[in-house]
C-alpha cells in the first residue's frame, strides 16, 4: 500500500484539498488524477496535470473503465485510467510500474470523486451500448442490425 504522509507537504495538492479533505473549486476527476499521479511518482513525482481529454472506453481483466489522455504543466503527457475499483496513470516514455490506487483511498481524500466516477463510468459509451442507440447514418444502422 502506498503511504501518503508527504501529501501535507505537497503545495499544489494542499491548494485544492483542504485539511478536511474537501475539494476547493476543482473537477473531482482532475483532483483525483493529480492525487494519484503525485503519490505514485517516484522518478517524476512533480507532474501536475492540467486537464483530461479524449475519453475512451477501456477494460482490464476485472472491469470496464475510461481512459483519458492528459497534459501537464511540465510538458509531460500520457494516459490516465479510471476503473470502478482503482485509478492509474502511465506517463508517455516512462516504464510501466506505477501502482494503481484503490478507489477507497481516493474517495477518502477527494470530495465528490465517488459521484463523478459513477457518472463517468455510467455515461461513457461502450461497444454494446451502440446497439441501444439509434443510428443516424443508414450504413451504421445496417451494420448494427446484423451484429
Amino acid at each position: 500500500m502506498v503511504g501518503t504522509p508527504e501529501l501535507a507537504d505537497t503545495p499544489k495538492l494542499r491548494q485544492i484539498v483542504s485539511s478536511s479533505q474537501e475539494v476547493i473549486s476543482q473537477d473531482p476527476l482532475v483532483v483525483a488524477a493529480n492525487f494519484v499521479t503525485l503519490i505514485t511518482g517516484t522518478r517524476r513525482p512533480n507532474i501536475w496535470l492540467t486537464g483530461l481529454r479524449e475519453p475512451t472506453a477501456c477494460a482490464c481483466p476485472t472491469s470496464a473503465g475510461v481512459s483519458f489522455r492528459f497534459d501537464s504543466e511540465e510538458g509531460v503527457s500520457g494516459i490516465f485510467y479510471f476503473f470502478p475499483d482503482f485509478a492509474a496513470v502511465q506517463p508517455d516514455g516512462e516504464a510501466p510500474g506505477r501502482p494503481p490506487i484503490p478507489t477507497k483511498m481516493i474517495t477518502d481524500r477527494v470530495a465528490g470523486y465517488a459521484d463523478a466516477l459513477d457518472t463517468l463510468l455510467g455515461t461513457t459509451p461502450r461497444p454494446p451500448d451502440l446497439k441501444k442507440q439509434p443510428a443516424k447514418r443508414s450504413g451504421l444502422a445496417w451494420i448494427l442490425k446484423y451484429l
